[in-house]
């Protein structure tokens, strides 16, 4: 995860630009690892309940089904935390430069 603020004088305002870039590696990671596991899991489940090698699959397919969907709602859950974050601190960051720079600021977030 990166951070990037950006306070540009342009035409008698202030622009405050705030980017924060979570890596994509962390969204894939965020899906596979409690995808993986539960496949694994309703796997071996499966057949120690002795349902059957077909039986065993289809329980640890839809189990991995439902851990990737998991990892989706980690993801999406991190992803409002960050924009909540950024919006703080636009919000922080456009009050202290009108105060400083004594212009009207323009807020804009990428």
């Amino acid at each position: 995860m990166s951070t990037q603020v950006t306070l540009e004088p342009a035409h008698g305002e202030t622009i405050v630009r705030v980017e924060e870039r979570l890596a994509d590696r962390l969204k894939y990671i965020l899906h596979f690892i409690p995808g993986t596991y539960a496949l694994f899991i309703g796997g071996v489940i499966g057949l120690e309940m002795g349902l059957g090698v077909l039986p065993a699959i289809l329980l640890g397919l839809s189990s991995g089904i439902l851990g990737g969907s998991a990892g989706g709602g980690i993801w999406r859950i991190l992803s409002a935390r960050s924009g909540k974050r950024i919006r703080s601190l636009v919000s922080k960051l456009t009050t202290a430069a009108a105060e400083t720079l004594e212009t009207p600021p323009q807020e804009t977030t990428d």
